[in-house]
């Protein structure tokens, strides 16, 4: 285990939550006045979107208001357990339905966008010890088909990702780089599944890239994020530095890999419920950018409680990476198996170099 004393001595990870999700008020205000009647005074537990989230619940009978001496409330009418109806596990309430062919059974269902990626046509799905290979993707019926394989494989996906930042909720900078923006913001994520990288064993490092006969819809989420800028004179020192045309893009790509990684580490929760975008430049910044945002719906409070240790989370990835003893890149540092990419595009000495500017920390020449 490299660097024991950040786990065993550090602080605990923070659990990061965001009860205002407008994404799951609904479920959870239900679900509160089921349990006990709801005052108006609620609004310190749920938040500035509480009056407008009960007033449409009423005016869908799924609350219902009555007067008592210490002003209205408001107490559960549907006919069904708001506990039992919503889903725990994921935010997305479209699911897709994992059907066995030959078997004439449905294995399991996804939400939307883990079906895109891990459902796609031609992907290996396993499920419960078994391999199924989809074999048509009917995402317009919430479908898709699967017959069992005996293979060792698997599949990746390639995406394309594109983000608008909506609204902004704070900025500021680097203490150690004055010149670098960082900002959380209100998101619009858009992300499509373009084809897939196929293995066929586990240890095979060299897939094989595979294309959709046709695009796939293109999933689209509203969410929470952070982002920094990487300013021009910087941009300029690892373009120098570079002995690739692409050099620059392979360092933020390296960089938002590797910071993503020790999300697990500051904060309560798993390497895939964040995403990431790395660009050579974003309309709204006009700069290179890099986002790191929540990967579900509304946000749950994670890139906000990150965007506030930003720089200590920065400083850490620069440890980590510096003290990898790979050469180019490896699974414990920049390679990420959640990359649109297939790790493709990635310098993990640039990005070491461009850690290093934006905290001011002495480089080699």
């Amino acid at each position: 285990m490299a660097n024991p004393d950040l786990l065993f001595d550090g602080d605990p990870e923070q659990a990061a939550v965001n009860p205002a999700n407008t994404q799951i008020l609904d479920d959870h205000v239900c679900c509160a006045a089921q349990e006990l009647f709801l005052r108006t005074s609620d609004d310190t537990y749920f938040g500035a979107e509480y009056p407008a989230t009960v007033a449409s619940l009423d005016d869908a009978d799924q609350l219902e208001r009555f007067s008592s001496r210490t002003g209205p409330r408001w107490k559960y009418m549907g006919e069904d357990s708001p506990q039992h109806t919503m889903d725990i596990r994921s935010i997305d309430d479209r699911q897709i339905e994992l059907y066995d062919r030959l078997r004439d059974r449905t294995l399991t269902s996804l939400p939307f966008g883990d079906a895109l990626r891990d459902a796609h046509p031609g992907a290996i799905y396993h499920h419960q010890k078994e391999s199924y290979r989809v074999t048509e993707a009917e995402f317009d019926a919430d479908r898709v088909l699967l017959k069992s394989v005996n293979t060792m494989g698997y599949t990746r996906p390639l995406t394309e990702k594109r983000i608008t930042i909506e609204e902004e909720f704070k900025t500021g900078g680097l203490a150690s780089q004055e010149t670098v923006s960082v900002g959380f913001a209100d998101l619009t994520v858009a992300e499509e599944v373009t084809g897939y990288m196929l293995y066929d064993h586990p240890s095979d490092e060299d897939g094989v890239e595979r294309a959709f006969d046709e695009p796939l819809p293109e999933r689209t989420i509203r969410t929470r994020g952070l982002y920094f800028t990487i300013p021009p004179q910087i941009e300029q020192d690892i373009k120098a530095a570079s002995e690739e045309e692409d050099g620059f893009l392979a360092s933020i790509h390296a960089l938002e890999h590797a910071l993503i990684s020790l999300f697990p580490l500051e904060i309560l929760c798993a390497r895939r419920d964040v995403g990431g975008l790395s660009t050579e430049y974003h309309p709204h910044t006009g700069w290179s950018t890099i986002f790191v945002h929540d990967g579900h719906p509304g946000g749950v409070g994670l890139t906000r409680e990150a965007f506030g240790k930003l720089e200590t989370m920065l400083e850490r990835t620069l440890e980590m990476l510096s003290s990898c003893p790979c050469e180019d890149g490896c699974p414990s540092c920049v390679h990420s198996p959640q990359c649109g990419n297939a790790n493709r595009t990635l310098n993990k000495r640039l990005a070491i170099r461009l850690l290093k500017q934006l905290l001011e920390v002495p480089v080699q020449p």
